[in-house]
């Protein structure tokens, strides 16, 4: 056999044993076992019924099973996230125990955190229409999730600078819905706090989140119970925990409007949830019966629930931990950095305001370095202005601690309509309604209309002009009228009524030195009149004018102070307003009937310039959990000769900023009427529910009928000149309003009064 070229034939046969060689598997070769099976955990949607989730991490835990991947709707994102940070369940447990739900569910900041000019207002009214092309709208959620975004910031700190998700401590993702497009989003980066609020943006109750073109909500619309998603991160196990809808829904179930709309809104879920359910490897469903979606109070029940529902599968958990043979150890916790540089600052979704306020309200400037605890202060000044709906941030890594800070502002509605319904069994019923208008109709300013429509009405117009880049120089212009009636009684009873009406209106200037303190100059033209009724003219008979008041121009300078955590239910911080005006140049005004004179030595007909000072001082301070206490005092000094409509009014136990009104527990409201007076209160609160409170008032006030014998007369008072009382019954934070009843008495009639009042005053 002849062979043309022997190397070339001997190099073809080696090229082909080497394939041969290669396909045959080794003999005695020990098979491959680098590739360990991967654990993937799916978390449920479900609200309250999530916290279940915490107790099935214990078990799992227990056994020393961890997740290699991790995916979760709502609740299950939350739960998820965090777990996926490094969380512990013992962690998570105490988080759920701790955090204020009541704050986050009604989405309410502290008032000490709401500038002066709008804490008055803020939360006081029982529904509130915004105004959008001239038409009024509902808003889009119950709750913004201001709060709820904020603890989320918080909490997810230690992911600052991470954007991918699967450089967590666990690989993590969770869903929500694009309403837009109305298809599901899966979140496997970006920003971990701002996807699991979308993820938890329940319809109805939380409003939606805005994200470039995207409209985003609750993930249980669509996909509950993310299993694809798990298994296409690489899990080879699927260890389910179930807590969301409903399976074995009756029609007795679907009984109201609500329970239909929302089986309607989660039916796409309801049925995606099924298929999922089937792709699960060890399926936990925890018994939920009785549980709400709203009952986060309850969270080491609940938790309680998911542990005894991992107990039964506790042994098929185990066996997969000894299965993997592994010693995998915990997740190591994400920790967050203690400094960030700031090396740029910008603003998102503004429409109205100018960028240079958010800026510089923030506090925060480009080339310095700041903290959480700074950052979280600076969206707290932003929200407190009021322009805003809700503010968050977003942190833009750009090297080693440097970060860009970008606000996410969503602002507020520039024009709202808002109303409340309140009674009072000294003031009646009325309904108060309200128009706020930001920025609407002149650059940088508030407006404010108020009217009371009731049997004792009222009407408040305010205009704020702004100035500055911080806004803390303002114009204000003012117009405050309103009619109440009161009682006079003789010897502790009730003798009859007089109508007072109050008229103040002019221009002002005020500087705000922090968000808590404001000082302010007032110029204004003050009108007051009383009318008596028949029964108050019968008893006494000098009394026999139809109207009588007076006029004039005054100056007033104030100062104002206000820490309180809330305006009628406060538990912490310092109320103070004093004040020193003058009235030039007084003129009586009064109608008679026939040809009959009036009493000079009882109505001051030609009166002369005077002065008045006010002053009063509450300090709120908490002395355990549940219990709180105040202390006290208020002071109403008037110089030289008066007219008799300027004096003080005293008694009641609701606060009411009416001109020269004051409270004085044991009295009917406005049933001491006095020149000069000074009182010393004290009381305690005793929260025996979150909204429920068990109130005791007492107080003492002394008055002089000349300023400057008010400490000559003092001295020389013993116990029964005093004006002593007090009050004591349940006070209810309801979603109505204060709702108030209490029963107080005094040292010198000891006729008892009742209090009852549902709303807040005008």
């Amino acid at each position: 056999m002849y062979v043309k070229n022997p190397k070339t034939i001997l190099l073809a046969a080696l090229m082909l044993l080497s394939v041969v060689i290669s396909a045959i598997p080794a003999m005695g070769q020990a098979p491959d076992t680098t590739h360990r099976p991967k654990v993937g955990l799916v978390l449920s949607g479900g609200a309250a019924k999530g916290i279940a989730h915490i107790g099935v991490l214990k078990v799992m835990e227990e056994v020393g099973l961890y997740p290699d991947y991790i995916a979760g709707t709502s609740m299950g994102a939350i739960i998820g996230g965090l777990y996926a940070m490094g969380y512990s369940s013992d962690e998570l447990l105490n988080l759920v125990e701790t955090t204020d739900w009541d704050k986050i569910l009604t989405d309410r900041v502290r008032l000490n955190k709401i500038v002066m000019e709008e804490k008055h207002d803020y939360k006081r009214f029982m529904v509130e229409f915004p105004i959008r092309n001239y038409e009024f709208k509902l808003p889009s959620g119950l709750n913004e999730g201001y709060q709820l975004e904020r603890l989320f910031a918080d909490l997810t700190w230690g992911a600052t600078g991470i954007h991918d998700f699967d450089r967590l401590a666990v690989p993590f993702r969770c869903i929500a819905v694009d309403i837009i497009e109305g298809r599901p989003v899966r979140f496997d980066s970006g920003y971990l706090s701002r996807a699991l609020r979308a993820s938890m943006a329940i319809p109805g109750v939380f409003a939606p989140v805005q994200m470039d073109s995207m409209l985003l909500v609750d993930g249980g619309v669509m996909r509950n119970f993310p299993v694809d998603e798990v298994k296409n991160m690489g899990a080879d196990i699927v260890v389910g925990v179930y807590v969301g809808f409903e399976e074995n829904v009756t029609p007795e179930d679907l009984f109201s409007f609500t329970d239909v709309l929302t089986r309607t809104t989660v039916m796409a879920g309801v049925l995606d949830s099924k298929r999922q359910m089937k792709k699960v490897d060890v399926l936990i469903s925890p018994d939920m019966e009785g549980v709400q979606a709203y009952d986060f109070m309850k969270g080491k029940s609940i938790s309680r629930r998911g542990e005894e529902a991992a107990d039964k599968v506790r042994g098929r958990l185990a066996e997969i931990a000894r299965r993997l043979e592994t010693d995998k150890q915990p997740p190591l916790k994400l920790q967050g950095p203690e400094y960030l540089y700031i090396s740029e600052v910008g603003v998102e979704n503004l429409r109205y305001v100018d960028s240079s306020f958010v800026i510089g309200k923030g506090g925060v400037f480009p080339g310095t370095y700041i903290t959480k605890e700074r950052l979280d202060q600076a969206v707290e000044k932003l929200f407190g202005t009021r322009y805003f709906r809700k503010v968050n941030y977003r942190l833009e890594k750009q090297s080693e601690n440097i970060y860009r800070l970008v606000y996410v502002e969503k602002e507020s509605t520039r024009a709202f309509v808002k109303g409340a319904l309140h009674y009072n069994n000294h003031l009646g019923t009325g309904l108060i309604v309200n128009g706020t208008f930001r920025n609407y109709l002149i650059p940088a300013s508030r407006i404010n209309i108020t009217a009371n429509i009731a049997e004792k009405p009222g009407v408040k117009f305010d205009l704020h002009k702004y100035y500055g880049k911080k806004q803390r120089v303002m114009d204000h212009y003012f117009v405050n009228w309103y009619r109440s009636e009161l009682p006079v009684s003789f010897e502790g009873e009730q003798v009859g009524r007089y109508r007072h009406g109050m008229l103040k209106a002019g221009v002002g200037g005020k500087y705000s030195i922090t968000i808590n303190q404001q000082v302010g100059l007032d110029a204004f033209y003050e009108q007051s009149t009383i009318y008596p009724d028949e029964a108050l003219q019968s008893f006494y008979p000098e009394v026999n004018f139809e109207n009588y008041g007076f006029g004039g121009i005054a100056v007033e300078a104030f100062y104002h102070l206000n820490t309180q955590d809330d305006l009628y239910f406060p538990t912490r911080g310092i109320r103070l307003e004093t004040s020193f005006k003058r009235v030039f140049k007084p003129i009586t005004k009064y109608r008679i009937e026939g040809d009959q004179t009036m009493d000079e030595q009882i109505f001051s007909l030609n009166l002369k310039p005077f002065y008045t000072f006010y002053l009063n001082a509450d300090q709120y301070f908490r002395v355990a959990p549940r219990v709180s206490f105040k202390l006290g005092t208020s002071a109403g000094l008037i110089f030289s000769d008066i007219p008799i409509t300027n004096n003080y009014a005293l008694g009641g136990v609701m606060f009411d900023d009416k001109i020269n009104y004051e409270t004085l527990a044991g009295y009917d409201y406005g049933e001491m009427v006095v020149p000069n007076y000074w009182k010393v209160n004290a009381g305690m609160d005793v929260r025996l529910t979150s909204r429920l409170f068990l109130t005791l008032e007492a107080n003492a006030a002394h008055f002089a009928n000349k300023a400057h014998n008010m400490y000559s007369s003092l001295r020389r008072a013993n116990w029964n000149d005093l004006l002593m009382g007090y009050a004591a019954g349940v006070r209810i934070n309801s979603v109505l309003g204060p709702l108030v009843f209490m029963v107080g008495d005094n040292h010198q009639d000891s006729r008892a009064r009742w209090y009852l009042n549902l709303g807040y005053t005008f």
